[in-house]
């Protein structure tokens, strides 16, 4: 029997997945994608879905990041977390998880994963 996803369940649902691999608290997701902690805490228990479209580009933005590191990384969770979790001198030695929570800093991480993968 096939359940029916709908395109927001489906955006949360991977964000928490990268979440969980990259090693990030609610608290930093939620600072990521802009909602309260209460928020994100519904979105955990599946209470609700990211409907909001500023919300939703930000959380696909975190996807894309994932996605591209998992590549890079030929998926290791250890160096998953371990690059998010480090400061980097390519982000003026800041960790990936604190860049990510403004839009520029999200923005940077993005094109740098991308250049990256493109190098592979």
């Amino acid at each position: 029997v096939a359940t029916h996803i709908d395109a927001d369940q489906l955006v949360t649902e991977a964000l928490l997945r990268a979440r969980e691999a990259l090693g990030l608290r609610l608290a930093d997701l939620a600072g990521i994608i802009g909602v309260s902690e209460p928020t994100m805490k519904s979105y955990s228990r599946g209470a609700s879905s990211i409907r909001a479209p500023k919300t939703r580009e930000l959380a696909l933005g975190l996807i894309r990041v994932y996605r591209a590191l998992y590549a890079i990384l030929d998926g290791d969770p250890t160096q998953l977390r371990h690059w998010m979790a480090t400061p980097n001198r390519h982000f003026r030695g800041q960790a990936p998880r604190d860049l990510a929570k403004t839009f520029s800093g999200l923005a940077e991480l993005i094109n740098y994963v991308d250049v990256m993968r493109g190098r592979l």
